[in-house]
């Protein structure tokens, strides 16, 4: 697929990877849905696996976005980021 260089082409990345899973019988869902968690396993291969469009630039955007959305997803999601970037941990 083609992504664009955005913070919501990341997240439509990280969706299409399977990285949030439902709780309660492991289907994919959506981050921001009733009960989801994040598989690891996922994140990570989806992290080495980023296409180059997603430049840090991009991830910082991302960590951003994500730490005013207010969802526990999210705050996990920024700070696995900043992990990621090597940033310090907010």
């Amino acid at each position: 697929m083609n992504y664009e260089p955005t913070t919501l082409s990341f997240l439509d990345y990280l969706d299409e990877k399977e990285v949030w899973r439902c709780a309660i019988d492991d289907r994919p869902a959506h981050q921001d849905s009733y009960n989801t968690v994040m598989d690891m396993a996922c994140f990570n291969q989806a992290m080495k696996d980023l296409p180059a469009v997603f430049t840090k630039e991009v991830l910082v955007e991302a960590i951003g976005y994500e730490k005013v959305q207010g969802i526990p997803m999210s705050n996990l999601l920024a700070r696995l980021l900043e992990r990621h970037l090597g940033l310090p941990i907010s």
